[in-house]
């Protein structure tokens, strides 16, 4: 998953989140894109722009997710039916 076309905030790519609901309301400037809170150069998750918007627990659910995670990697790690879940 290299996240260019998923939406932060209004696709569901986080297992056992669903869509995610932010605690306060979003600026317009706020990453979109889960490509956008992504750092490439370390393979890590980059939350500090988000930090303020997002729950504790949505926090640890995307820091959980392994960077670049294939499908077949998100089966392993989450289950298929969680998978399905969160690509429909």
């Amino acid at each position: 998953m290299n996240g260019e076309g998923t939406n932060i905030w209004a696709d569901n790519w986080v297992p056992k989140v669903g869509i995610i609901t932010p605690v306060v309301p979003i600026p317009i400037n706020a990453p979109q894109l889960v490509s956008e809170i992504i750092d490439v150069r370390s393979g890590s998750w980059n939350l500090d722009s988000l930090a303020s918007y997002l729950s504790w627990e949505t926090k640890r659910r995307i820091l959980s997710i392994p960077v670049g995670a294939s499908r077949h990697t998100m089966i392993e790690l989450f289950g298929l039916g969680l998978l399905m879940d969160c690509i429909q």
